[in-house]
């Protein structure tokens, strides 16, 4: 679900300012900071509530696995066990019920996923009345809790008490219903699963559909006589190109291209930036005299983008510098999802989070021109060399590849690191997990992503944008994201 998204105030920095206007007590009593009111965070009360109704049925639950364990009934022991660990992660009954050893540097590893069984069914009507005169006072003394939605901190521990009940009612349609599950041929898996291939294969069509609509469009551009090569003007843009018209013609469909399957994608309608102007040039050395004729330009900005392939001149302008044609077709895709268009409703990718902004923008490209160059990341090496060989095929399904690195390999995602990175501190192991997670939320949970960008286009937090979005928090979402690359087919 540790804050710093790119060009965002660091978290520091925002309490430094609530500090320095004299409102120590605004995070505690309420109150604004900028745009957005501030909730006051009444988790820790909530919390403890949670835990006084808890801590009288944490050792019957455990007489309850340990009866399971003599009657041999390990289905339901794990659900008793996943339960406690819900409760108290480090339950050492809990851990040994689901198969987890202690490591040496404290932390827990699974030694087996193989399914549990029973030995003695026959004992399940006992189960039964066991399982009701523990579990049903139980689920009295937690369901209130679920209503309470006080403020945004608290929608992590409510999410937790309502895994707990799911586990210890796997069989509660309204709470399987609450939690965001789905009964599929049996078996119950997440909503965002649901016919995911046939959600990220609409995704393919609608970047077939953007191409289809924009190559025609952008090959019937009229060309004006200027000191360009090609100069291409449409109503919201303009394109001059020091390359050939058909480079240009290439350019400019990858602009509009991009912006149809964004609004598709998305659900939104979009705008390019007003006065936009889209300058091509055929290597570095040209895009540096270019910036070189522009003495507008502040020294500061000068320095920080000379040198580069690609880079915003001004806030209108766009330089792209890429020598390699498909290179410079991926830059403009992804100079134009980030910040070339905008929605009135979401606001530019740019401003979300670094690990949104990278992880969609890479997705949407690949959709739209079968590319990934990760062109805002540190250039760095994967820290597995299979993954740098399976990556190097550009039709190879990296969220497969985070699959393989999430459940066979046990890479944890570690999403509150990730979620609070800039963009300009993300690895290349960073953005392969940034894909991953927005190809969870783009193909899986395409609403949610679409209020959660509006949320924080309107200046919300990432983490208070995420609760009032999803009803989770980061832990949560950790948890639903390796479980959805579990149930990927």
């Amino acid at each position: 679900m540790a804050r710093g998204p790119f060009r965002r105030t660091a978290p520091g920095l925002a309490l430094l300012a609530v500090l320095a206007l004299g409102a120590t007590d605004v995070l505690a009593k309420g109150g604004t900071i900028g745009r957005v009111p501030v909730v006051p965070d009444t988790s820790a009360g909530f919390a403890s509530e949670v835990a006084k109704a808890e801590e009288p049925f944490i050792a019957q639950l455990e007489q309850l696995g340990q009866w399971c364990e003599a009657s041999t009934l390990f289905i339901e022991r794990a659900q008793v066990a996943e339960a406690l660990l819900l409760i108290d992660s480090d339950n050492e009954k809990g851990r040994a019920w689901l198969r987890f050893k202690r490591q040496k540097d404290r932390t827990w590893k699974q030694t087996s996923t193989k399914p549990f069984f029973d030995e003695k069914k026959e004992l399940l009507p006992e189960w039964e009345k066991r399982h009701a005169e523990i579990v049903d006072p139980m689920r009295e003394a937690l369901e209130p809790f679920l209503a309470r939605a006080e403020d945004w901190h608290t929608a992590g521990i409510r999410d937790r008490v309502l895994r707990t009940l799911v586990a210890l009612y796997p069989d509660d349609e309204g709470l399987r219903d609450r939690s965001g599950e789905k009964l599929v041929d049996g078996r119950w898996i997440l909503k965002e699963s649901a016919d995911l291939a046939a959600r990220r294969r609409r995704i393919r069509e609608f970047a077939a559909e953007a191409k289809k609509t924009a190559k025609p469009a952008a090959a019937a551009l009229p060309q004006k006589t200027s000191e360009y090569a090609a100069c291409l003007a449409t109503a919201d843009f303009t394109l001059n190109s020091r390359l050939p018209l058909a480079d240009a013609q290439a350019v400019a469909a990858t602009v509009m291209g991009a912006r149809l399957l964004y609004e598709k994608a998305l659900g939104v309608s979009t705008q390019y930036r007003k006065g936009l102007i889209v300058d091509v040039v055929a290597n570095v050395r040209e895009g540096e005299r270019l910036l070189d004729s522009h003495p507008e330009v502040s020294d500061g900005h000068r320095k920080s983008v000379r040198g580069l392939t690609s880079y915003w001149l001004d806030r209108t302008r766009l330089v792209i510098a890429k020598e390699d044609p498909a290179e410079r077709l991926d830059s403009t895709a992804r100079h134009t999802f980030a910040s070339a268009v905008w929605s009135p409703d979401v606001g530019r990718l740019f401003d979300a989070p670094g690990w949104l902004s990278e992880g969609a923008g890479m997705y949407l490209t690949h959709a739209l021109l079968g590319t990934r160059l990760t062109v805002f990341v540190k250039e760095t090496r994967y820290a597995d060399d299979s993954v740098s060989r399976e990556l190097a095929d550009g039709g190879y399904d990296w969220v497969l590849t985070v699959k393989r690195l999430v459940v066979e390999k046990g890479v944890a995602p570690n999403l509150r690191v990730l979620t609070g990175l800039p963009l300009n501190s993300m690895t290349k192991d960073d953005g392969l997990m940034a894909y991953g997670l927005a190809a969870y939320f783009l193909a899986g949970r395409p609403e949610d992503l679409r209020e959660l960008l509006a949320r924080l286009a309107k200046g919300h937090e990432f983490h208070e944008a995420l609760a009032l979005s999803c009803n989770i928090d980061v832990e949560a979402l950790e948890g639903r994201f390796v479980r959805w690359l579990r149930e990927m087919k």
